[in-house]
């Protein structure tokens, strides 16, 4: 399938969701990610998190529970064409972005150097299993994780049926693959090919 086949395919199918299994699911992989030993060991850790919209994978349990933990939570605000991470775990310094996706107060909350990100949990409308990622086609996260280096744990966050189980997604030679995907069956290891828990 064309890229823009693949898009109009989920996110038809992602917006069809009931409001209470988006609600089961965020709570699952907030399970799953504290399970896994590896992602347990948060602390002092600084861990960007998209803000989710629609039905997205929502990832309202993930913040909370990553800042109760004592992890420096990120999420991204979008200023022109590029991401611009903020230290963000409140709620209440948040505002709706230019595309309706709440996002950061400039004014409330401190830029984040996107060098001193350790983990960041990325959105998209379907992955493959070599970490093939494909999103809204605007180009922000592909030109934010080319800045974040390779020291980041890249971590791909959707529903099962979001992760091509054997096709590959068409690339291009400027995408940035994801080392892990993360959904309700557990971490799948893009390197590996296998799942880490379940």
């Amino acid at each position: 399938m064309t890229k823009a086949l693949y898009r109009k395919t989920y996110i038809e199918q992602r917006d069809q969701l009931s409001a209470s299994f988006v609600e089961n699911a965020s709570l699952t992989f907030c399970s799953r990610f504290f399970s896994s030993e590896q992602r347990s060991r948060v602390k002092e850790k600084t861990i960007m998190v998209y803000s989710s919209f629609k039905k997205e994978a929502c990832t309202i349990p993930l913040i909370e529970k990553l800042t109760a933990s004592g992890a420096s939570v990120v999420l991204p605000g979008v200023t022109g064409s590029e991401i611009i991470p903020y230290y963000c775990s409140d709620q209440s310094v948040m505002k709706a972005g230019p595309f309706g996706i709440m996002e950061p107060d400039p004014e409330k909350c401190s830029a984040c150097e996107p060098s001193t990100i350790d983990i960041i949990i990325v959105p998209g409308i379907v992955f493959d299993k070599k970490g093939g990622r494909l999103g809204f086609g605007k180009g922000y996260y592909d030109r934010f994780l080319a800045r974040i280096g390779k020291k980041a744990l890249k971590i791909g966050l959707c529903y099962d049926f979001q992760l091509l189980k054997d096709d590959l997604l068409p690339t291009e030679p400027h995408d940035i693959p994801m080392d892990m995907i993360l959904t309700e069956n557990g971490f799948f290891n893009c390197k590996t090919h296998s799942y880490i828990s379940r």
